[in-house]
């Protein structure tokens, strides 16, 4: 709900209704959940190699809340950074 969708660079999934910069995208460790779709569709969008895994947009957190995002991503041997954008706690 409220959502712009996700990326997983590395498992090659993308759910999304905005285009992606490029397909030729290589993973580096960078994990991202965004309350704000503004701010996850700069993220995606922003044509830099970021070294992007997964990029989650959290929407309304209907389901699935920041925390469990970001269990997640610490349990991935793959992640080197989280980061966090939060519009609200």
């Amino acid at each position: 709900h409220n959502c712009m969708g996700f990326w997983n660079i590395r498992g090659k999934v993308r759910m999304t209704h905005n285009p992606p910069p490029g397909l030729d995208l290589v993973p580096g460790g960078l994990c991202v959940v965004s309350h704000s779709g503004s701010s996850w569709s700069g993220i995606t969008g922003s044509q830099r190699d970021l070294a992007l895994d997964i990029v989650v947009s959290a929407g309304a957190e209907v389901v699935t809340g920041m925390a469990d995002y970001i269990d997640y991503y610490v349990s991935l041997p793959t992640t080197k950074v989280v980061a966090v954008v939060l519009e609200t706690i």
